[in-house]
Parts: structure tokens; C-alpha cells; sequence
């Protein structure tokens, strides 16, 4: 399915609505682009795919690790992402490896980050987690080395290991009140972050 000139595979699940299972790239009838070309990918998640609303991005979904797979090269042309209200869950290793990965925003509605989502991608931004996050997985953030300010809303109640280890630009961090726990070496490395912060 298109939207906004990309296309997307998709999966419904038993509630009804879909999950994004893959990224394809281009839709070259509404915005060709050659996919060995340097152009990059403003990406903005659609709400809706066949008639089905997007409640999840699937393991992967952004990042495909198979080095013989077509989509290989397209994660690192992806230069800025927009999650839409509509989706609740971000799955594991999502956009992980995503190397131009600098601005990312997520809506409201998301209440689940999955290990590895975002991990090395630079994120040359100041995040602002949705308000109804609720869990943040392991490495979610890991080595997003162009991080420099997180804010983590008071719905968060857990942080997961190394979640944000390696974010050695990381240098304002806020800090919701209701978090029950903070995994190992959830900010490892964060050598910009005074102890004040933590």
C-alpha cells in the first residue's frame, strides 16, 4: 500500500487494524526516486493502510539486517520520521541501524518502545517522548550519538537496560516522577550528563 509517495506491507491483526511490516521504499508513480540515488527520506507513518488503522510498526519494519535483501539499503536514506497518533506500538529494532536517522517525532498515542528501536541512529534532536508512553525497551536509544536533550513524560514507569547507554552527546535530561525502574547501564556512558540529572 501508498502513502505520501512510500509504500509500506502490512499485516492485520486480530483487532482489525494493521501493523507495518515493512518499508518499501519509494512509490515511484507518485515520487520516483532512483533507490541507488543519495536522496533522502522524509518519512510521516501513515494512520491508515487499506482501509485498516496502523496501531504497530513491526520488529524490523525500518531496518531489515538481511544485507541481500532489496530494502537493505534504504534504512540509511531514511533522514526524518513522523509517528502518528495512531500508533501504539513501536517494535524491537525498529528503526535500528537507520544511520541518517536525525529527527524523529512520536505522537501521543504510542505506549510501547521495543528493544533496539532506535538504536544507532544519530538523532541530531532534542526527543520528547509521547505522553502515554508507558515502557521504554532495552537499548531503545542505545548509542544515538547526536542526542543531546530527552524528555521521558510521567507516563514512563520503565526504562530498559543501556536504554539510552552510549548517548554521549546526551546533556539535558528530564525525568517523569513515576518511573519504578531503571535497568542496568540504562544511561551508560552519557558522559555530558552531570550527576544532577540522574
Amino acid at each position: 500500500a501508498s502513502y505520501k509517495g512510500y509504500n509500506y506491507a502490512y499485516t492485520v491483526n486480530t483487532d482489525g487494524n494493521a501493523t507495518i511490516t515493512d518499508f518499501l521504499g519509494p512509490d515511484d508513480s507518485v515520487n520516483p526516486v532512483d533507490s541507488a540515488s543519495t536522496v533522502s527520506y522524509d518519512i510521516e507513518i501513515p494512520t491508515e493502510l487499506g482501509g485498516f488503522t496502523v496501531t504497530g510498526l513491526g520488529r524490523r519494519s525500518f531496518s531489515t539486517n538481511d544485507h541481500y535483501s532489496p530494502l537493505y539499503p534504504l534504512k540509511s536514506k531514511i533522514q526524518s520520521v513522523t509517528i502518528p497518533q495512531s500508533v501504539t506500538s513501536i517494535g524491537d529494532s525498529a528503526f535500528a541501524g537507520c544511520h541518517n536517522l536525525n529527527s524523529l517525532t512520536i505522537n501521543d498515542a504510542a505506549t510501547s518502545i521495543g528493544s533496539w528501536a532506535f538504536a544507532e541512529c544519530p538523532l541530531a534532536t532534542k526527543l520528547s517522548l509521547g505522553k502515554n508512553i508507558k515502557t521504554i525497551g532495552d537499548y531503545a536509544f542505545y548509542d544515538c550519538r547526536a542526542l543531546t536533550s530527552v524528555t521521558i513524560p510521567q507516563s514512563v514507569t520503565s526504562i530498559g537496560d543501556s536504554a539510552f547507554g552510549e548517548c554521549s552527546s546526551l546533556e539535558t535530561l528530564s525525568l517523569g516522577e513515576n518511573i519504578k525502574t531503571i535497568g542496568d547501564s540504562a544511561f551508560y556512558h552519557c558522559i555530558n550528563l552531570g550527576k544532577d540529572d540522574l
